[in-house]
């Protein structure tokens, strides 16, 4: 009875020489799907992060504006 478990897959794909081509497909396909993974992961978990950079600099970018619109005075008020 021939095994169809994924262990005895992998160990047959394993023992395969590095020139087949079945073994170099599969293995650049591997590097790729989990290139892919870390970077869609990555991109999820970092998100709320950069989300609170973004709005720290706009915050910061509104407060420059509102100060250079309104410059603190050190005199009396004008029209008293």
């Amino acid at each position: 009875m021939t095994e169809f478990s994924p262990l005895t897959w992998w160990r047959r794909f394993l023992a395969l020489p590095n020139d087949n081509r079945v073994k170099t497909l599969g293995v650049a396909f591997l590097v790729a799907l989990i290139s892919a993974l870390t970077v869609s992961l990555t991109s999820v978990l970092l998100q709320p992060r950069q989300q609170a950079l973004i709005d720290a600099a706009r915050e910061a970018k509104f407060a420059a504006m509102v100060a250079m619109e309104c410059p603190q005075r050190s005199g009396p008020p004008i029209g008293i």
